[in-house]
């Protein structure tokens, strides 16, 4: 049989590091977003998940992208730069907070740490979400109560578009 009879079938994937040409290869399942091989590659070299920035065929990688999605097979190469402070656009004060919070030696304690860190995680993707629902209901909203004509100028609102928003 091929790997393709199983949806669920792992793949390995290189993680192509240029500035240090470290390279790891790392098991995913294409079912899964780029947010999971984040993860995997804070456990691997304890760079914070906001800090990489991944590329597959010259294409930035969004966190909620899976790799079938973007047709990452078994044996690509996923280029990974880390993102330095100059290019992220948080106030200092952030900055500082993040980096006080020290990453525990013992994995037993890393372990909790990580888990503590998906559930932050996990609860911001739930309000951006809820978010989009609420602006999408309300586009919805007021699209329906002004557009009793159908010329099109309701259809044509290039800033609504969600993959606009940004969540850094």
């Amino acid at each position: 049989g091929t790997r393709r009879a199983d949806p669920m079938a792992e793949i390995e994937v290189i993680v192509e590091w240029g500035c240090e040409q470290k390279n790891v290869r790392l098991r995913v399942n294409e079912k899964h977003t780029v947010r999971s091989l984040k993860r995997q590659i804070f456990s691997e070299w304890e760079i914070d998940l906001g800090d990489q920035r991944l590329m597959f065929q010259s294409k930035d990688l969004e966190d909620y992208n899976t790799f079938e999605d973007m047709h990452i097979t078994d044996g690509s190469t996923i280029r990974f730069e880390k993102e330095s402070p100059d290019d992220l656009d948080t106030d200092e004060d952030e900055d500082a907070e993040i980096k006080e919070e020290k990453i525990p030696e013992n994995a037993a304690e890393r372990k909790k740490f990580i888990k503590k860190k998906v559930r932050e995680d996990q609860r911001a993707v739930v309000g951006i979400i809820a978010d989009l629902a609420k602006h999408l209901e309300e586009s919805m909203k007021n699209k329906e109560g002004s557009s009793d004509s159908e010329d099109g100028d309701a259809a044509e609102e290039p800033n609504d578009s969600p993959s606009k928003i940004k969540t850094t």
